[in-house]
């Protein structure tokens, strides 16, 4: 750095050097963010102290956040797997954190993942305290039963009637099944 300013402007250097190295030390950080989810909506956990100048902006398949903390600037885009319902969102400045949270678009089986891509980061993490395995699980299996019934009755199995798999009435689900596996024990009665 000295050679380059030449002898004459070493003062100059030195506080340009100071300077340089200042904005580097005054980086923005990556927060640490937990996730959590149930059936129909999203629990975003970031666990700074103290936050100052929040801004928190929800988009239907984006969500930004930036904030200083103890003189520290953190900043974050999570673009998500699928979309939210950005106009219910909300969140919550407490001492110790930032509460995030969003209704999802339609009720679903729950995520495999928060974000688009599929690579692993070391901020991102699932919050145990807000994932509702039972929920979740309920879920999944109210959509294989809608899926498959409708599946066997020649429907598309995507969607109930506003495109929603919610939306079926899957409560003749069961007589259904059982209708069909009577027929198809008759038939293998008739072929023997």
């Amino acid at each position: 750095m000295v050679q380059a300013c030449g002898w004459r402007g070493f003062a100059l250097c030195v506080s340009m050097w100071s300077l340089w190295s200042w904005a580097a030390n005054a980086q923005v950080k990556i927060p640490i963010v937990k996730w959590g989810q149930k059936s129909d909506r999203l629990f975003l956990t970031i666990p700074l102290k103290d936050v100052q100048d929040p801004m928190v902006k929800f988009s239907d398949g984006l969500v930004e956040f930036s904030a200083s903390s103890h003189g520290d600037q953190y900043e974050v885009k999570l673009p998500l797997l699928r979309h939210i319902a950005s106009q219910n969102s909300s969140y919550v400045i407490h001492a110790w954190n930032v509460q995030l949270e969003m209704p999802k678009k339609r009720k679903e089986p729950c995520w495999k993942r928060l974000l688009k891509g599929k690579t692993s980061h070391s901020w991102l993490k699932r919050d145990h305290d807000k994932w509702y395995t039972k929920d979740c699980q309920a879920a999944k299996e109210k959509w294989r039963v809608t899926y498959f019934t409708r599946k066997m009755q020649g429907k598309s199995p995507n969607a109930g009637p506003s495109g929603r798999y919610d939306d079926v009435d899957s409560s003749d689900s069961g007589s259904v099944a059982k209708q069909n596996i009577e027929e198809e024990k008759q038939q293998a009665q008739t072929r023997w």
